[in-house]
């Protein structure tokens, strides 16, 4: 993925569908693992950034609905999920 990002500015005009496509594959294989609020932090941090794209919050938003769905036991996912719904409108 972080390749992807270095060259985002260029593919994003053509490829913006496919990226934010990449995006969410990624964020749901990352959030499969439990983690640190750090890595909570990161996640949060691509979902902004998924935001940016056409369609890109309907598709967070969807993603944030399903965890809250699966992983109602991490608190530390649950409170980062509050701070990016609140910041995020």
């Amino acid at each position: 993925m972080f390749g992807v990002q270095q060259y985002e500015a260029l593919l994003k005009p053509k490829f913006s569908a496919e990226l934010l496509r990449k995006y969410a594959q990624t964020v749901k294989t990352m959030a499969e693992q439990t983690g640190t609020r750090r890595q909570y932090q990161k996640l949060m941090q691509i979902l902004k950034q998924m935001q940016q794209y056409p369609d890109g919050m309907a598709v967070t938003k969807a993603i944030v609905h399903d965890w809250r769905q699966q992983y109602p036991r991490r608190s530390a996912m649950l409170d980062e999920l509050d701070k990016f719904e609140r910041f995020s409108g």
